[in-house]
């Protein structure tokens, strides 16, 4: 029978964020620029992890994901600690990449299909678009923040930063259960 410490002890020793892979990557705008690997376990440094189920195929995700873009922009602009990686659905690598290009984060890279693979099964998607919140230690804040009160098409700048402040409220009821 393991004590609490041994099971802290295995907690700590690997990243909360590894189930997406060692490094994410961050697409290149434009042909000329290289993309940009970054280590998973720097999403632990935002207050939650939006994970994006999509695929540049769904006539849904073609609408969501550029106001799901300017949403994002705002919430950088007032600098909120929210770090979102793109889970792709496209089964051609062109398509992935030229989708994929469009967004301002973060990705798990298309070659790693295994992972992208576990992390659909890991949260039950069945349907996309789709956004799995997270905190910063990756535990469940909620499997769905899109639409209504969250991420929608609107993204008028006092809905979006409502969306954040209920965000973030979420984030903390769910740090306070589990502290609990």
């Amino acid at each position: 029978m393991s004590s609490p410490t041994d099971k802290k002890a295995k907690q700590s020793s690997s990243a909360p964020f590894d189930f997406l892979g060692e490094f994410l990557v961050k697409k290149s705008a434009s042909a000329q620029e290289r993309d940009t690997m970054v280590r998973s376990s720097s999403l632990q440094e935002s207050e939650a992890v939006a994970l994006y189920f999509s695929a540049s195929w769904s006539p849904p995700c073609a609408l969501f994901t550029p106001a799901f873009a300017r949403a994002f922009d705002i919430l950088k602009s007032v600098k909120a600690s929210l770090s979102i990686v793109y889970i792709g659905y496209d089964e051609d690598e062109s398509a992935w990449n030229d989708y994929c290009s469009r967004m301002p984060w973060l990705a798990v890279p298309f070659s790693r299909q295994d992972i992208l693979d576990q992390v659909k099964k890991k949260f039950n998607i069945t349907g996309i678009p789709r956004i799995v919140l997270l905190d910063r230690e990756a535990s469940l804040v909620s499997n769905n923040v899109r639409g209504g009160d969250f991420f929608s098409l609107d993204t008028s700048r006092p809905h979006v930063l409502a969306c954040w402040k209920k965000i973030q409220k979420l984030v903390e009821q769910t740090g306070t259960a589990l502290q609990r």
